[in-house]
C-alpha cells in the first residue's frame, strides 16, 4: 500500500533523521483507511480504534503512545482528505470488524512481503511477528522417536 499520508500531504519539513517508524505507521493508517471510512460511515470509529489499537502495537511494539496518538490522526486526516474529494478509494463493502483482527491483519503482512521480500525473510518486526504463526504451524507438535 501506498503511503496515501506522505503522497496527499508531503512530509511537510526536511527529514535529515527521520524516525524509522514514522512512514511504516502512515503506511499502516493508509492500508485500514477503506475499514476506517467503512466504519466512520457506519458510526463506529470509537469501536474501530478499540479494535485497532492492538493491531497498531503487534506492529509497532516499541512505539510511543505519541506516535500511537499521530497514528490516529494521520487515519482521520486521510479520511477527511477522502469525504473531501482529495483522492479516490475503492469502496470497502465488507464487514470491517472481520478486517480489523490480529490474525487478518497478520495475514494481509505475509502477503505484503511475499510482494516485496524478493523471497527473503523479514527484517522488520511487522512483518516477523506476521510469519511467526504459519512457522509455529509447521512445527510438528511432538517429536517422533527415531
Amino acid at each position: 500500500m501506498a503511503n496515501l499520508y506522505e503522497i496527499h500531504l508531503g512530509t511537510g519539513v526536511l527529514r535529515l533523521n527521520p524516525d524509522p517508524l514514522e512512514d511504516p505507521i502512515h503506511i499502516f493508517a493508509s492500508g485500514v483507511l477503506p475499514y476506517f471510512n467503512k466504519a466512520f460511515d457506519e458510526h463506529e470509529y470509537k469501536e474501530f480504534f478499540i479494535a485497532a489499537f492492538p493491531l497498531f502495537e503487534d506492529r509497532f511494539p516499541t512505539a510511543t503512545p505519541r506516535w500511537k496518538k499521530a497514528w490516529a490522526m494521520s487515519l482521520i486526516l486521510l479520511d477527511t482528505l477522502l469525504h473531501g474529494g482529495a483522492f479516490s478509494l475503492p469502496k470497502f463493502t465488507g464487514n470491517w470488524k472481520d478486517e480489523i483482527t490480529i490474525e487478518a491483519d497478520r495475514a494481509r503482512r505475509r502477503h505484503e512481503w511475499k510482494e516485496i521480500g524478493n523471497g527473503a525473510a523479514p527484517t522488520a518486526h511487522q512483518y516477523v511477528v506476521a510469519f511467526e504463526d504459519v512457522a509455529r504451524a509447521d512445527e510438528p507438535l511432538c517429536e517422533t522417536p527415531a
